[in-house]
């Protein structure tokens, strides 16, 4: 027959080594997580603002070169604002990718939050249950040994 004391310290190990396991996971997710939000916070921040605010002052500049009838001037703004707005709009694309992707890791990290916090749970409620079987066995000895315990 096996020993009950062997085989809970065989749950309560592996429960060690899950948790562990989850623990390491979720904080990777989470760290994922930080990692694609600051990066689309610092494409927005040094891309596509700088662009737009180029392609704000091309507009200006094409406007004051109609206005004042310089063709060279005007199609240079135009030619320069068709690009300036194919970067943004391909850097736009690009951004929601990758919030697409942290939307994603988020929820993965959370499910993994949560994984874990009822994986800590559930092994604490095996080490508990342990415990009180290893009394119970205690208890049972000594009943058996020498009686009932003195004051009882």
């Amino acid at each position: 027959m096996t020993d009950p004391t062997a085989v809970a310290s065989a749950v309560v190990a592996r429960d060690d080594r899950r948790i562990r396991w989850l623990a390491r996971l979720t904080v990777l997710l989470w760290l994922l997580v930080m990692a694609t939000v600051g990066m689309v916070a610092g494409v927005q921040y040094r891309v596509i603002a700088p662009k737009q605010q180029e392609m704000h002052a091309m507009d200006v500049k094409g406007s004051a070169a109609r206005a004042a009838d310089d063709a060279a001037g005007f199609e240079e703004a135009k030619q320069r604002l068709v690009l300036l707005a194919a970067m943004v709009t391909i850097a736009v694309y690009y951004g929601i990718a990758a919030l697409t992707l942290a939307v994603g890791l988020l929820a993965l990290a959370v499910a993994s939050s949560l994984w874990l916090t009822f994986a800590v749970r559930r092994a604490t409620l095996r080490q508990i249950q342990a415990s009180l079987a290893a009394i119970a066995g205690q208890l049972a000895d000594v009943q058996r040994g020498r009686g009932p315990p003195a004051g009882g």
